[in-house]
């Protein structure tokens, strides 16, 4: 759905991390419902988060210090549950990370449930929602949290515009999520969408760079291990290349 934004964001040198919810995704909505999903997708994210810092094979890439979070629609609920706000039928631990939440469902939520959240938060909202969201109640999450978001009203979109461009077979098959409203231009949106969320994460995670060669270590580790030779991390990480 977002693979345009992943790419973006590792492209710029992020390690990018995507989930499938248990019973809440594209293949199995069999928890779509049921108030359960709501707790535990929050949780789903703390133990993606523990993976990645624990039992990863690149676990010495990731900076623990400097993690991220990027939520859609349930997702953005799922994002602000995650670093701190608290809907009113459920309490969970948050994680310390900036986070981008696109289109959230955010009516579960009022200025007491959002008072615990001071972390930096790129906020978007759809003028023309959909899907059950409403473009209002986003607003009105904006005015409710207590540190001014980094705001983003997109104009003439609805909720679907930002999902990925569609390819031709996706567009003939899901047309409810593939069409836009005449005159908005989903793959020049996207350009400019990619951009700011790359720019938030760099300004509130600092520059990948670093994370980036160590990921380019392992890459050489692995490959190195397949043809049957034993290299030690530290030196296969590659030299920057030279200046022009």
């Amino acid at each position: 759905m977002h693979h345009d934004t992943a790419a973006a964001l590792a492209d710029a040198g992020f390690v990018v991390a995507a989930i499938s919810h248990p019973r809440d995704n594209f293949q199995d909505k069999s928890g779509q419902g049921h108030l359960s999903i709501y707790a535990t997708r929050p949780a789903d994210i703390k133990r993606l988060v523990d993976y990645m810092l624990g039992t990863w094979v690149g676990k010495a890439a990731p900076d623990p210090s400097r993690v991220g979070l990027f939520g859609f629609s349930m997702g953005g609920y799922t994002g602000l549950v995650s670093v701190g706000a608290v809907p009113d039928f459920h309490l969970i631990d948050g994680l310390c990370a900036p986070a981008v939440v696109v289109d959230p469902l955010s009516i579960v939520f009022d200025a007491d449930h959002l008072k615990t959240m001071t972390l930096p938060i790129q906020l978007w909202a759809s003028a023309f929602g959909g899907d059950g969201i409403v473009a209002r109640d986003v607003e009105a999450l904006h005015h409710a949290l207590p540190v001014e978001p980094e705001w983003h009203l997109v104009q003439n979109a609805t909720h679907f515009a930002f999902v990925a461009p569609c390819t031709l077979p996706m567009a003939n098959a899901l047309p409810e999520i593939c069409n836009d409203r005449p005159g908005f231009d989903r793959v020049a949106f996207h350009g400019d969408f990619n951009a700011q969320v790359v720019a938030f994460f760099g300004q509130h995670l600092g520059s990948p760079e670093k994370h980036l060669w160590a990921l380019h270590g392992l890459r050489l580790q692995q490959a190195t291990r397949r043809r049957g030779a034993a290299l030690r991390w530290s030196s296969c990480r590659p030299r920057p290349p030279r200046r022009p």
